[in-house]
């Protein structure tokens, strides 16, 4: 598991995996892009790579280290999506 924190965003985000780690400018216009749903921006393949999958509510399987760095903010979770060339 890896997460991220975006202190100017407030918010955490948590992958399953550390393979191809997203930078934090992905996470900031995934974050943009999920809090502004109903826009009809244009969407990039870079800003698709990664997706919400919802918002984690049951901390408690989290590291001590993980729930206190985003012990205040919502947590995300993302995964990498399956892109067809």
């Amino acid at each position: 598991m890896t997460m991220h924190r975006m202190s100017i965003q407030k918010a955490c985000f948590l992958s399953e995996s550390t393979d191809n780690l997203p930078k934090p400018a992905d996470l900031k216009r995934l974050l943009e892009r999920q809090s502004n749903q109903d826009s009809s921006q244009v969407e990039t393949q870079e800003e698709n790579e990664y997706a919400f999958v919802g918002t984690l509510d049951d901390r408690s399987f989290l590291s001590d280290e993980m729930a206190a760095v985003c012990a205040n903010l919502p947590i995300h979770l993302i995964k990498q999506k399956n892109l067809q060339v």
